[in-house]
């Protein structure tokens, strides 16, 4: 297990000029498909127990991993967020309480997942650029769709490294020009937009998402549907 912290920023023109102008090594491009599960169907009580408790399943190019959020003080949306990843697949169905019968048959995992209740909740698709500054990793995403994202991520293996995180993660922000004191919504909000509105709506009022943040992504979406 280890703990990833991140900030999202707005992927603006002129940001891979700064990149590589403030001696970033890209390291690799890749295509990303990443499949988001949760309990789409069922009781409200049930249904997207796992988004708005801050828990993401994620299948990425056929590899699996749970996040969960750490703790925080107070309410509201983290600029920087703080999140335990899970990658074995064991762990990741303790983490879920789905381990089989031990006296049952034997289940794959995505079998297990399936009888819990467990659907795609979204699939997004991007292009991704990543680069290396400062020890420091930094993604820019663009998804199918249009939505452009940048990343800036420090891997730590306790809390107690989290506090250098999030200044490592600023001194990168100010060496690239970009600064965000308020919430940007990531690349799944950015679907649920147009492909889970009622979950979006929920998250808001759960108070993990701002009022705000929904009214950009809706005027985002917006242009999109206005086309060129």
């Amino acid at each position: 297990m280890v703990i990833e912290v991140e900030q999202k920023f707005i992927f603006k023109a002129g940001l891979q000029l700064a990149l590589q102008t403030s001696g970033a090594r890209l390291v690799k491009t890749l295509r990303l498909r990443d499949v988001y599960y949760d309990y789409c169907e069922g009781e409200p009580a049930r249904r997207f127990r796992l988004s708005r408790t801050d828990e993401w399943l994620r299948e990425r190019n056929g590899t699996w991993e749970f996040k969960r959020a750490l703790p925080k003080a107070g309410q509201g949306a983290d600029v920087v967020t703080q999140y335990k990843e899970l990658t074995r697949e064991e762990d990741i169905l303790l983490a879920l309480n789905l381990n089989a019968p031990p006296d049952g048959p034997k289940r794959s995992f995505e079998a297990l997942l399936q009888e819990a209740g467990l659907s795609p909740l979204v699939v997004i698709d991007c292009e991704r650029s990543s680069y290396e500054l400062d020890h420091m990793t930094v993604d820019l995403d663009v998804t199918t769709d249009g939505y452009r994202l940048c990343e800036i991520e420090a891997v730590v293996q306790t809390e107690q490294e989290i506090p250098v995180a999030k200044r490592r993660i600023a001194e990168v922000a100010t060496r690239l020009g970009i600064h965000s004191a308020e919430f940007v919504p990531g690349k799944v909000l950015a679907s649920l937009v147009k492909n889970r509105p009622e979950l979006l709506s929920l998250l808001v009022a759960d108070g993990r998402v701002p009022s705000s943040a929904l009214s950009r992504l809706r005027d985002w979406a917006g242009k999109q549907n206005e086309g060129p």
